[in-house]
């Protein structure tokens, strides 16, 4: 517990210096390096790592999604996905005997999945300014207090599995404690950004916002579920050690991938602040 809290308190603090800069290409940089690691331990998961091509291409792609839509510059998001599957199914064609089909849809999807969810950080802070910290921050807020309240109740009160062949430790209790735990946290944050910020926060926006707590609670458990189907399938406990007590990058990062771009299309129909 004392590891997993500390790597927790370093991981935040270097969440806290990116978000200084998050109006910069820091933000970029930060999500490119989260992205082509969490890469990295999806080929490895694979074995697929040993394709140095084709790993190398994979997190090349990782590195540049971030980059591909930013403010001033034109948007390549197309032509560079095009460009990606044509390169990655020439490599196909030419080492069909040592790279399966079944590993390289897991690793493109892997790869896919995890730049470009990452990347609506990007998005939210160019589309929703001058308000787009509060939703930059929401997306950690809700995806991983309740991860957090989810945890601490299931430990405490869990007797129920939700998913015992998938996640033996997750249990109904915890992630109702976890619901109920974003529900409660996705206010008191809201409130105090708003009143550190002096910021209006209009009642009607109550509604809407927990809402979207309430839907961040159910994809976030869907995210962690199915970051944890890859790893029994696979035979492995943790995606990586990158960081201690919790795993690797995907296995602390896998409720983001979900609620991020959920709460980028949430808030460009329902905006909260």
């Amino acid at each position: 517990m004392k590891q997993r809290i500390l790597s927790a308190v370093v991981g935040l603090s270097v969440l806290v210096v990116i978000l200084c800069f998050y109006q910069t290409v820091v933000l970029n940089i930060g999500i490119a390096l989260i992205a082509v690691i969490g890469t990295y331990e999806i080929l490895k998961t694979t074995g697929n790592l040993s394709q140095k091509l084709f790993s190398a291409v994979c997190m090349v792609f990782a590195a540049a999604a971030p980059f591909m839509k930013m403010d001033g510059f034109p948007d390549v998001r197309t032509i560079a996905i095009l460009i990606f599957l044509l390169i990655i199914f020439t490599i196909l064609l030419k080492t069909h005997n040592q790279l399966h089909v079944s590993g390289l849809a897991i690793c493109v999807l892997g790869t896919f999945g995890i730049s470009f969810t990452l990347s609506n950080l990007v998005y939210i802070r160019d589309d929703f300014s001058p308000n787009s910290l509060y939703y930059i921050m929401l997306i950690f807020v809700l995806a991983w207090i309740c991860d957090g309240g989810a945890y601490f109740v299931g430990r405490a009160f869990g007797k129920h599995k939700m998913a015992p062949q998938i996640s033996p430790n997750k249990t109904v209790e915890g992630a109702i404690g976890g619901i109920v735990t974003n529900l409660v946290l996705a206010v008191v944050f809201t409130l105090i950004y708003t009143a550190v910020c002096h910021l209006e926060f209009p009642a009607k926006n109550y509604i809407p916002l927990l809402i979207l707590a309430f839907i961040c609670s159910f994809v976030g458990i869907l995210g962690d579920l199915t970051a944890s189907i890859v790893k029994r399938q696979y035979k492995i406990k943790d995606f990586g050690n990158l960081i201690p007590g919790h795993g690797g990058v995907v296995d602390r990062f896998d409720s983001i991938f979900f609620v991020a771009p959920v709460i980028y299309v949430f808030a460009g129909f329902f905006p909260i602040l």
